[in-house]
């Protein structure tokens, strides 16, 4: 317990029934403080994200690509190492337009949540981004999608890894990390797409993946295998 108090602080702490606090908080008017420590991390990851590596397939410049096409849309991550970089380098343009899980950290929870996105505002583009691990959790809901013509964009971000489950394996005991049960085979998701009824396009570089999305028309349920790599660029210390 003394741990997790040293780590959650929060300015004002509530406690009782969730609907009367949540009428009582839309009430008030909270001026936003912004720390000095992440001052420093935006003006960081500022440069990162700016930074020209020749447009190579990497997490970060995926995310830039998305932000570009997505049209005021809702991107929903799903739980990886990837998610740090949507947290951090996505760019919701109003409220209402980021979701992803946090705390329970479910791999494959992307999925539903996005359709949901797209059932309560059928009006808006939604794209989820997600690993292929994660991704294994809950393809089978591709189906689901094409039968209740739930049309969304779904991009799969493909290293044959449960990259996060590594890192953590690695920050932990490394001498004990069993890259046999992270590491799989290559996977074709395009295929898997295709046979649930979906499109599915294997996406060979960024200006591939910008030609794709450009062209979208919100009329089917896209599906997008991504491969790439992470970099140095992507090593975060901070964990959420």
């Amino acid at each position: 317990m003394k741990e997790i108090e040293s780590k959650f602080n929060p300015d004002l702490k509530l406690i009782g029934r969730i609907e009367i606090i949540l009428k009582a908080l839309l009430m008030e008017k909270y001026e936003k403080k912004v720390l000095r420590r992440f001052l420093g991390l935006q003006e960081r990851f500022q440069l990162l994200y700016n930074y020209d590596d020749g447009l190579i397939m990497s997490p970060i410049n995926i995310i830039k690509c998305i932000n570009e096409y997505i049209n005021a849309g809702i991107l929903i991550s799903d739980i990886g190492y990837y998610r740090h970089h949507t947290i951090i380098f996505s760019a919701p343009e109003t409220h209402r337009s980021f979701f992803t899980d946090s705390g329970l950290s479910s791999f494959g929870s992307g999925l539903p949540s996005a359709a949901a996105a797209k059932l309560i505002d059928k009006d808006r583009r939604v794209v989820l981004v997600c690993g292929d691990g994660g991704f294994h959790s809950g393809s089978c809901d591709l189906e689901t999608l094409v039968r209740n013509k739930i049309h969304i964009i779904i991009v799969i971000l493909n290293n044959s890894s449960f990259e996060l489950i590594k890192l953590y394996q690695k920050q932990g005991k490394p001498d004990i990390s069993n890259q046999n049960i992270l590491n799989f085979s290559k996977v074709d998701f395009a295929l898997i797409a295709e046979a649930n009824g979906c499109t599915g396009v294997k996406v060979n570089s960024i200006e591939h993946l910008k030609n794709i999305l450009e062209n979208y028309n919100d009329d089917c349920t896209l599906v997008l295998d991504v491969p790439f790599k992470y970099s140095e660029q992507d090593t975060f210390k901070e964990s959420f």
